[in-house]
C-alpha cells in the first residue's frame, strides 16, 4: 500500500497542489506494489515491482508519459519497456533511468528539460 502526505489544492485529495490543506497518511493506491515514488509539481511517478513505471496527476505536457495530455486519477503505466532503475518528476516533464543505463525524459522541453536540444513535446 502506497501512502502519501500531499497538499491538495481543494478538498479533493486526488489534486495533488501547493496550496491549502496538507493531507497526512492517504491510502493512494493499494493495488499496486511500488517500490519507489517521486512528485512533481503536479503529477507523481513509482517504480512498480515488475519494474515498469507508472505516472498520474496532471499531463498537460505529456508528463505521465503514456502518450496523452489528459489528467489521470489513478496511476497510468508509462509507455517504456521496463525495468526502470529509478524516476523523477519535475514540474512538468518525467525522466526516468532503466537498469541498462539508457536514460528517457517526456513531458514539457520548453527550456531543453528532455535533455535532445529541442523546445517541444
Amino acid at each position: 500500500m502506497l501512502q502519501g502526505w500531499c497538499n491538495a489544492t481543494d478538498a479533493d485529495t486526488t489534486n495533488i497542489g501547493y496550496d491549502a490543506t496538507w493531507y497526512k497518511n492517504n491510502t493512494v493506491y493499494e493495488r499496486m506494489p511500488f517500490t519507489y515514488i517521486s512528485m512533481g509539481r503536479f503529477h507523481t511517478c513509482g517504480i512498480l515491482t515488475n519494474g515498469s513505471a507508472s505516472c498520474w496527476g496532471y499531463s498537460n505536457e505529456g508528463e505521465l508519459g503514456n502518450g496523452g495530455t489528459t489528467e489521470q486519477d489513478n496511476p497510468v503505466l508509462v509507455d517504456m519497456a521496463p525495468p526502470f532503475k529509478t524516476i523523477s518528476a519535475g514540474y512538468s516533464h518525467t525522466c526516468g533511468i532503466l537498469t541498462n543505463g539508457s536514460a528517457y525524459c517526456w513531458g514539457d522541453s520548453t527550456n531543453g528539460q528532455l535533455g535532445y536540444g529541442g523546445i517541444t513535446q
